[in-house]
């Protein structure tokens, strides 16, 4: 697993020194999206033998089913008086139960 660490910084690392060279000097640099793509690309290799760039696939649908499970969850989740809430999407269910109710009627 320290082969696949070390190849996978590596290569990050270089394709940093490239940014600093064609700039010509010092360089800001976001390093979020890169250090979540070595981490997976670490994680491939170790588990697929395979390259991030080959399982991304995988790794989108991941992250997909996660957001559709955290967006499931949070819907389902009761939370006493929160209709009442003023904001749009409380007013929106606020009236779709006063409906509700006087069709009951």
């Amino acid at each position: 697993m320290v082969v696949h660490m070390t190849a996978s910084t590596m290569e990050m690392v270089e394709d940093w020194k490239k940014q600093v060279i064609e700039q010509g000097g010092p360089l800001e640099i976001e390093v979020a999206k890169p250090i979540k793509d070595v981490t997976a690309d670490i994680l491939v290799r170790s588990f697929f033998g395979s390259s991030y760039l080959e399982g991304r696939d995988v790794f989108e649908m991941q992250v997909e089913l996660l957001q559709l499970l955290a967006r499931l969850r949070v819907q389902n989740t009761i939370i006493p008086g929160y209709r009442y809430v003023k904001n749009t999407t409380a007013a929106l269910t606020n009236v779709f139960y006063w409906k509700e109710a006087i069709y009951c009627m």
